[in-house]
């Protein structure tokens, strides 16, 4: 199940983005101890034990370039998957993105998302990259906001036309009082945001800076000095209900709870925020294309490997004739030669054992052939050509089982659709019954007081949405009814 996402924007030039990218990459592989070095583009390999990379690059006829790495580990009984899409346009209007997924294993004793910490290669990218969410840069720490960046700051908060915000935004505000100080509030925040790296833009306005985005903004949609509010997109200062989306963790509760508690509570705020957000219709036919050619590579791969000829390794090798063998020099040796195979005799037996083996496995494999080097050759081309198929069933197996996985996913989440949309129209309903039985006519008119299962039992239920009348006549309310008021009367 999907447990973390990061997709965002990067001004810089696009042709560098892929580079540094696969640099992360290889320093995030390193770190945690397995072989970067033996990656290798439209391959699956092996870099640990029960550790598999793939990397896929495409470029295009326009000169784009798109990069996909994929990473499964295989822990015990549970699997761990992390893909890393780098688009970069040729277009230098166009804007390059960076889109990272953590698939986590799927927590049977719950139905909720498993957590899922923020991977060092997010914290790696927004680093070394000028990542943005709209206009809000993304970092690993939150920016401190000086009063002279308020007015981008309030731009930030309510979001463009030119660049629309996906993600959260966290702003911490402060004040000269006594209190804290300003470096022990912004030590705190920190600690409580550090969950939202790659998730969410987070700002520490200091004292001068939080007044002048109250007045930036208005009373409702102010950030109260030491507390840390949340921003949804396309915030709207001029709809005073427009506040209640965008809620407020209280000075109370910023004293008094667990900071480790407050992190998780806003880290998860943040994944759900990034889980729920749907993606560009271009990241999703991009990803639709990498998949594809994921599922070919796989098909594809071989892992045939050329065994050394030992006739070519040998023919540029000085051969000695054998009167060379019997010259002067020899001579002294051989005494010191006879010594040495009284020792290894022992040995060469074992090896005759051996010998003597592997001719049984070559008449079980090549019946109709004599042992011969080549065919020693064309064995050993055979077991790595086995040992590879068997790496390449194992990647098939794995790649069925994420497919049924994200098959599960994708059914949990049409039910998850469907009773939402259940819940929608019983309300929808419910808020019908309610508003055509408060239409109906007063006391006065002495049939008037219809009960719902009266008025459905005798077409009595009115289109809507209601045209009234005022008049207390027989059609006064239902421009459809013909006749008297009375419940026997028909249609």
């Amino acid at each position: 199940m999907l447990g973390y996402r990061t997709f965002f924007t990067v001004e810089q030039v696009s042709q560098c983005i892929v580079d540094t990218a696969l640099e992360q990459v290889h320093s995030w592989l390193r770190r945690k101890r397995y072989q970067a070095d033996s990656l290798a583009w439209n391959q699956q390999v092996q870099i640990a034990e029960d550790v598999s990379a793939a990397l896929i690059r495409r470029e295009r006829d326009d000169g784009t370039v798109d990069m996909r790495f994929r990473l499964t580990e295989r822990k015990s009984v549970e699997t761990w998957s992390t893909k890393l899409t780098v688009h970069a346009p040729a277009d230098p209007l166009a804007k390059a993105w960076i889109w990272l997924d953590v698939d986590a294993p799927v927590d049977a004793n719950s139905d909720r998302r498993r957590w899922t910490g923020t991977p060092g290669l997010a914290s790696n990218l927004v680093d070394v990259l000028e990542a943005r969410d709209g206009d809000a840069r993304l970092a690993s720490q939150p920016a401190v906001v000086r009063a002279d960046d308020v007015e981008d700051l309030a731009v930030m908060i309510c979001g463009s036309q030119e660049a629309q915000r996906r993600g959260l935004m966290f702003v911490a505000a402060s004040a000269n009082d006594s209190t804290m100080s300003f470096g022990a509030w912004r030590d705190h925040a920190q600690q409580v945001l550090r969950h939202t790296t790659g998730l969410a833009s987070s700002f520490i306005l200091d004292p001068e800076a939080t007044t002048e985005l109250r007045g930036a903004l208005g009373r409702t949609h102010a950030v109260e000095p030491w507390t840390i509010r949340t921003f949804r997109p396309d915030a709207d200062p001029a709809d005073e209900s427009d506040a209640l989306r965008h809620r407020v963790l209280s000075t109370g509760r910023l004293a008094s709870d667990d900071p480790a508690y407050l992190a998780r509570l806003l880290g998860w705020r943040a994944r759900e925020a990034a889980l729920d957000t749907p993606l560009q219709s271009s990241a999703l036919r991009l990803e639709r294309d990498l998949e594809r050619a994921y599922d070919e590579m796989l098909m594809q791969s071989a892992f045939t490997k050329v065994m050394p000829d030992a006739d070519a390794a040998g023919a540029g090798k000085e051969r000695v004739s054998p009167s060379d063998e019997l010259g002067v020099a020899e001579r002294p040796r051989r005494a010191q030669r006879a010594r040495e195979t009284l020792h290894v005799s022992g040995r060469q037996r074992g090896d005759a054992q051996l010998i003597k083996r592997l001719i049984i496995v070559l008449r079980g494999v090549f019946p109709h052939a004599e042992p011969t080097s080549a065919l020693i050759d064309e064995l050993g081309v055979l077991a790595l050509t086995g040992a590879g198929s068997r790496e390449s069933q194992q990647a098939v197996r794995q790649r069925l089982s994420d497919l049924e996985g994200q098959a599960e996913s994708l059914e949990d989440q049409r039910q998850q659709v469907q009773l939402s949309l259940d819940d929608e129209s019983s309300t929808t309903l419910q808020l019908a019954k309610t508003r055509v039985i408060s239409a109906l006519p007063s006391p006065s008119c002495a049939n008037a007081l219809w009960s719902w299962g009266d008025m459905k039992r005798h077409g009595r239920l009115p289109r809507l949405p209601l045209r009234l009348r005022t008049s207390h006549s027989c059609s006064h309310a239902y421009p459809n009814w013909r006749g008297s008021c009375s419940p026997a009367t028909k249609r």
